[in-house]
């Protein structure tokens, strides 16, 4: 009698160790899946701003470039015009007076901006793709296929170029004319 309680007893043990084993599974599964959706939408807000800020930064730039243009000009003009003295002594005069110097610095921002924004968003898309070789590593391996495996996988996005989509399936790239 005691050896039948014995065994029993390990077999509800080693049940009790089975149950929590497949729920263990199943909740990393699911922890894995719900990550690769938070990644998705990451991404995707990471993509917005990129876009937005990049936006928002070239339109200043355009509009201190015109600002200046306007304001440059109408100075030059407004400085020179009852100047009796045209031709050289004119250029002479404005190469010794202290002219209105343009800042190329809104320039350097913005390219500061793009690079790091941009690269950004390439962190995060691999971050959704490492996730997404994590969960699908997960699911086909033994045991876990077999109590997890029909579970859906995560349809992440990835977003490239048409040119980079071209020279993946070409497997040629040529154009490298940057301007």
């Amino acid at each position: 009698m005691k050896t039948v309680k014995i065994v029993i007893s390990l077999f509800f043990i080693l049940l009790l160790f089975g149950v929590l084993y497949v729920v263990s599974i199943s909740n990393t599964e699911r922890k894995l899946y719900q990550a690769g959706l938070a990644a998705q939408q990451n991404s995707e807000v990471v993509f917005d701003a990129t876009w937005k800020t990049i936006k928002s930064q070239a339109q200043v730039t355009e509009e201190y470039k015109d600002g200046f243009k306007e304001i440059y000009t109408q100075l030059m003009e407004d400085r020179y015009k009852n100047d009796a003295n045209a031709g050289k002594e004119t250029l002479m005069k404005w190469v010794q007076e202290a002219n209105p110097s343009f800042d190329s610095g809104l320039y350097l921002k913005l390219m500061n901006t793009i690079e790091g924004s941009r690269n950004a968003f390439t962190f995060e898309q691999k971050k959704l793709i490492d996730i997404n070789r994590e969960h699908k590593t997960f699911k086909m391996l033994f045991p876990n296929y077999l109590i997890i495996g029909d579970r859906p996988d995560l349809e992440i996005k990835l977003v490239t170029s048409t040119a980079t989509k071209e020279a993946f399936s070409t497997t040629n790239e040529d154009d490298i004319n940057l301007f």
